[in-house]
């Protein structure tokens, strides 16, 4: 008992003295090195034709893209609880608005958190290595799978490619969030602008699917977000590639019919609309909204 309240006092004073440091700063300069080192081994005769050489470079871009702990972040974690994580900020802003949100500010050397009410709704990387890292991690990958003819490398790409899989998730999500937000407030360019890069993001999950390693795979819940994302972007000649991926593998959405829709009346397609929504009532007779999307198109046919 003696020995269990010890190691309690210890955990807790361990925890007490992490949530009083200053979070350490990162070293962007030394991976703006190792970048620089990896651009000068792709551009080597020999290394570049090495699956290494881009394995290794596809990995400094996905360990890039995580520098500021954004792997740690979540919408609605508390701040105790982030700072235990992040540390003490180097400053603190806090802004008190007329509706009683209390919104506080916790800057860090490259990432900026943003609470209202102890609770995390926002942040914003200040300091980056590269742009788009995960793109050309995702480039990198590519190319080594391209070199590797043998497939000596396949159980290994493919580790690294779930992963990339799960940090395109992550910032998709996270872009669709803040345009729905943007749209909530009014700002629907801004809005479009999040839904773009929640499209991108989304449309690279399938890309990857599609890869050697990965074997050719199918998502039809990623396919379906990516024509929704799509849409929300004003690209409705997009979102239909993605849906119709979708529907042609039996995806169970009845909204999936009625967006489908949507984005056919909305490219001039008016008779493809009802056809997919006849489908639709079809396999979902019990939805109404189908039905009454279905009497709608019938009605603006004449």
């Amino acid at each position: 008992m003696k020995r269990f309240v010890l190691l309690t006092i210890a955990v807790i004073t361990g925890l007490t003295l992490r949530a009083q440091m200053t979070a350490p700063t990162v070293n962007y300069g030394a991976y703006e090195k190792k970048v620089q080192k990896s651009d000068a081994d792709i551009q080597d005769p020999k290394k570049s034709e090495n699956p290494k050489t881009w394995i290794s470079r596809g990995s400094l871009f996905q360990e890039i893209y995580e520098l500021n702990n954004i792997k740690f972040l979540q919408k609605g974690a508390d701040e105790k609880q982030i700072q235990l994580i992040f540390f003490n900020p180097q400053k603190k802003e806090t802004l008190q608005f007329p509706n009683g949100i209390v919104q506080e500010k916790l800057i860090y050397d490259g990432i900026t958190l943003i609470f209202e009410n102890g609770k995390l709704v926002d942040w914003d990387e200040t300091k980056t290595v590269t742009d788009k890292p995960l793109d050309k991690a995702f480039d990198a990958y590519a190319k080594a799978q391209e070199l590797d003819k043998e497939n000596k490398f396949t159980k290994a790409l493919k580790k690294n490619l779930e992963e990339l899989k799960n940090q395109y998730l992550r910032d998709g999500s996270y872009m669709y969030d803040k345009g729905m937000r943007a749209e909530e407030a009014g700002e629907s360019e801004k809005a479009k602008e999040y839904f773009q890069n929640s499209y991108h993001d989304f449309a690279a999950m399938l890309k990857i699917n599609e890869t050697p390693a990965m074997g050719n795979v199918k998502d039809t819940s990623i396919m379906y977000y990516t024509g929704v994302a799509a849409r929300k972007a004003g690209r409705p000649d997009n979102a239909i590639v993605y849906f119709e991926q979708a529907r042609a593998l039996n995806y169970n959405e009845p909204l999936l019919y009625e967006l489908l829709a949507n984005s056919y009346a909305e490219t001039g397609q008016d008779d493809k609309a009802i056809e997919v929504l006849k489908e639709g009532f079809q396999r979902f007779r019990d939805n109404n909204r189908i039905v009454i999307a279905l009497i709608n198109n019938y009605l603006k046919k004449g």
